[in-house]
């Protein structure tokens, strides 16, 4: 015989009838292994998601291989690099008698120009084109250490200028 629910008190019975023993509402139709059927269909689906959830948090590995590690530092001293690059070129600037018209060069690219100190200070060198106080056109060589403080602050440790 199979086994019914009753859509309005939510019996189950086990009837041929049309209407519900307990409150003679219309039984439905569906029977109970249908029902099974549909909330099977939902826990494997719920299933699903959680394993899936579960083997997306295990396989994150927050760990950083000893490569990507040693890129991201060369990129990080890089940038440093650039920035003492930089911060040279202001000091320079400074002590010039026509900072507008400085033109700065170094012998390759920025990062070649400006080198790490063992002091971790970096020592930065090129030449600069600039007016000097009588409206010639000079190229003087220079050489600058600097130190930053770590809070993007640079500090000159000194500035020769031939």
């Amino acid at each position: 015989m199979p086994v019914r629910i009753c859509r309005k008190c939510h019996q189950s019975t086990e009837t041929n009838a049309g209407d519900c023993p307990a409150c003679g509402a219309k039984l439905t139709q569906s029977s109970l292994s249908s029902q099974l059927f549909m909330a099977g269909a939902v826990g494997a689906v719920g299933l699903v998601f959680i394993l899936g959830l579960s083997w997306a948090i295990t396989s994150y590995n927050p760990t950083v291989s000893s490569a990507d590690r040693e890129a991201h530092a060369a990129k990080l001293r890089s940038n440093l690099s650039t920035e003492a690059l930089i911060n040279c070129e202001d000091f320079v600037r400074q002590r010039l008698k026509a900072p507008a018209s400085a033109k700065f060069g170094h012998a390759g690219l920025s990062d070649e120009a400006a080198h790490a100190q063992p002091d971790s200070s970096y020592r930065v060198s090129g030449w600069v084109d600039a007016i000097n106080g009588y409206g010639a056109q000079l190229r003087s060589d220079y050489v600058c250490v600097v130190r930053t403080d770590g809070d993007s602050r640079w500090q000159l440790v000194s500035l020769t200028v031939r």
